[in-house]
This record gives structure tokens, C-alpha cells and sequence, in this order.
């Protein structure tokens, strides 16, 4: 609780002390009244509160070095993505909760864009795991409702844990995405969590597998999203590598420092010639 307290300004909470998800998400005085630019970040599943915030604050930190607005812009999503009631339906309730989570955010930030001061707010949401599935329900709501507001939205998708089958044509959340200001999945086929866990996951809940976007970034055919491949990430580099804040910064125009290659002129020696 002392992390909750310390950080309580930047958070947007959707999740109660037992755990229940929050129908009107609670959020700080500081996210309440920035009406120009918001920076959403999202954790994913069977994260602690405790473990969230030390990869928020690990992000932000990064992102303090290259650009103090938008560090001071970067606002804390909680909710509940660890709960545990049974085992073999653990990714199902937590899923369920992320859906649940999403459409009550969906509603939430409907309501404020509609107000007076937040027309031209732009929201950048940075999502890992089943918090891209929480996302894409968000979006997805903000389209039943409004769905010009959409293109206020900038998404990134780091890992995630969505089923590539609800993305093509007018499944459940293709035309959503396609509604959104920019789409960038961020994915890697060494991901041993989307192609293992995320199949046992979805058979807890009774559904047929279907690949998760976050593994080669299917659907392929969906062209409305910039896949961005992670070589050799796992589960859980995304919020600890800084080449990630990095990324997502160049993309957001912020001047990010490049590394160049260093090219050395090769070393020259001359033939030997023997006489004979």
C-alpha cells in the first residue's frame, strides 16, 4: 500500500481492496485535470500492484531522460489482473476482469472527451499482456459510442495477449484498431508465454486456441497496425529493456539519441613475395 499511496497522484484505479473491478474507475486529481496529452500505461496479467508499479515508475524513468512532458504525462493504470480463485480458470476471471476493466475505462474516458476541455486531449495508451486485451476492449467501447473519438488514440501493444482471431474484418475488435489514431504491436515468436501459457489460458475459459497477436503478429492480412518485432524478447522484457521507452518515444517525435554503428577501416597488409 505505501507504493500505492507514494505514486497516488499519477493513478487511474479501476480496482477495489478485495480485488473487485471498480464500475467507475477512481482516477487522480493530476489525470483529471491534464486536458492535453495523457500517457496510459497498462500492466498486464498476474501482476501485484507492487510489481506494476516498479515497471510504471521504471518506464517513466526512462522516459524523464529524453522528455520531461511527457514524463509528466505518464499516468498509472490499476486493476485487477491477479486475482486467484481457481486454477484452472485463473487467465479466464482475470480476462474477464481485463474486459470488464476496459469497457468501464471505455465509458469513463468517453464521458470526460465529450466535456468541454478534453475535445482535443490526445491519449497515448501503452499496454503488455492481457492488458492489451483490456485495451482493445476500451477502443472497442469508445467505437460503439463515439468511434471518431478513436483517432484521439495512439496504441501500443507490447505482448499481447489477444486472440488474432477477434481482429479480421468486423470481428470483435479489427474495426475498432482500424478506427484508432496509430496501432503498433510489439512482438516476438521467443515469447514462451503466448505460445504456451496463453493456450492453456484459453482452454481454462473454453475457447479454441487462436494465436495471440503478440507472438508473429497475426493476423498478417490486418493491415491497420505497424507490427514492430522484438528479436528475442520473453514475456517479460517489455518493461524492463529501455530500448522499449525509447521506441515508443521516437514514435511519439520525441528527438531519441541513436547509437550509430561504428565502421573501422579494415586493416590493410600487403602480400609477402617471396623471391626464388
Amino acid at each position: 500500500m505505501a507504493a500505492t499511496l507514494q505514486n497516488s497522484e499519477r493513478t487511474v484505479t479501476l480496482k477495489s481492496s478485495e480485488g473487485s473491478v471498480y464500475t467507475e474507475p477512481l482516477p487522480s486529481w493530476s489525470f483529471f485535470t491534464e486536458n492535453q496529452y495523457r500517457i496510459i500505461l497498462i500492466h498486464g496479467y498476474n501482476n501485484s500492484e507492487t510489481d506494476a508499479f516498479e515497471s510504471y515508475e521504471r518506464f517513466r524513468k526512462v522516459c524523464s531522460k529524453y522528455s520531461a512532458y511527457h514524463a509528466d504525462r505518464v499516468f498509472y493504470l490499476i486493476w485487477s489482473g491477479d486475482q486467484f480463485n481457481n486454477l484452472v480458470k485463473w487467465f479466464d476471471d482475470n480476462t474477464k476482469n481485463a474486459l470488464e476493466s476496459g469497457r468501464n475505462l471505455g465509458i469513463f474516458l468517453e464521458r470526460i472527451i465529450s466535456g468541454p476541455r478534453d475535445q482535443n486531449c490526445q491519449f497515448v495508451i501503452v499496454a503488455h499482456s492481457l492488458g492489451c486485451r483490456l485495451t482493445a476492449e476500451l477502443i472497442g467501447e469508445l467505437y460503439k459510442r463515439n468511434r471518431s473519438f478513436c483517432g484521439q488514440f495512439k496504441l501500443f501493444l507490447m505482448a499481447g495477449a489477444v486472440r488474432s482471431d477477434d481482429i479480421l474484418g468486423g470481428n470483435r475488435f479489427g474495426e475498432a484498431f482500424a478506427a484508432a489514431g496509430s496501432v503498433v504491436n510489439l512482438h516476438s515468436p521467443d515469447d514462451s508465454v503466448l505460445s504456451g501459457a496463453f493456450r492453456w489460458g484459453e482452454w481454462g475459459g473454453g475457447r479454441s486456441y487462436s494465436e495471440a497477436i503478440g507472438l508473429n503478429a497475426e493476423p498478417r492480412e490486418f493491415k491497420s497496425w505497424q507490427p514492430k518485432l522484438m528479436e528475442g524478447f520473453r514475456h517479460d522484457y517489455y518493461w524492463k529493456e529501455e530500448s522499449v521507452v525509447e521506441f515508443i518515444l521516437q514514435a511519439l517525435g520525441v528527438a531519441v539519441p541513436m547509437a550509430l554503428p561504428i565502421n573501422e577501416i579494415a586493416s590493410y597488409k600487403p602480400p609477402e613475395h617471396f623471391l626464388t
